[in-house]
């Protein structure tokens, strides 16, 4: 929802927040992450996070990534933890910036990235043919932002990966990011949801 309500007040709001960026929702990992063994359950979830990329998802306010320069998205690590990731296509880097940096894995996000067909086949093939796994290929430098700010408990990594993103998108610098108003944030975040609006 959250990312959501970021990408509408961007393409409601061009001139302020910019056109050279766009979100996608946590569902974009749906086909990396534990799939049901269902063969047509499976390939409906498998569709899902193609969408984002040609800009066809289906709730609107989606621009097709060959448009932009960033995409921001959450991606969950291992089921418990959340983080968000910045892939810019123009200096072909995937930034990870989370509020708890021990769970950070390179690996992970490659693994995303095949599975969305984000590669092309030339890529892949290249990779086959030297022996390697898809994990182990990262065309983007993947690197891992640690000096941003930390969680004082176990169960805000959520509402912070939301504020990340909320204030990478905005170009403001995620140093303003407050871990001691976590519960203004969550309180804020409601308030957008029940509104179908977000706010800076």
């Amino acid at each position: 929802m959250a990312t959501f309500l970021i990408r509408k007040r961007q393409l409601s709001h061009p001139l302020v927040f910019g056109t050279d960026w766009t979100t996608a929702d946590c569902c974009l990992q749906s086909r990396s992450n534990r799939l049901p063994g269902n063969v047509d359950r499976r390939r409906q979830l498998l569709q899902t996070p193609l969408t984002f990329h040609p800009g066809t998802w289906q709730h609107g306010y989606a621009q097709a990534w060959t448009k932009v320069r960033k995409v921001y998205f959450p991606y969950n690590l291992k089921g418990s933890h959340w983080v968000a990731i910045e892939i810019d296509f123009v200096r072909h880097t995937a930034t990870v910036y989370d509020s708890y940096v021990d769970f950070t894995k390179r690996s992970k996000l490659a693994r995303v990235l095949y599975d969305m067909h984000f590669y092309e086949d030339s890529e892949v093939e290249e990779v086959k043919q030297k022996g390697l796994t898809m994990s182990m290929f990262t065309p983007f430098s993947v690197c891992s932002i640690a000096d941003v700010p930390q969680q004082r408990d176990g169960t805000s990594c959520g509402i912070l990966t939301v504020k990340f993103i909320e204030h990478l998108s905005a170009g403001i610098s995620v140093d303003k990011v407050d871990p001691l108003k976590i519960k203004y944030s969550r309180l804020k975040l409601a308030i957008e949801g029940l509104r179908g609006e977000a706010y800076l």
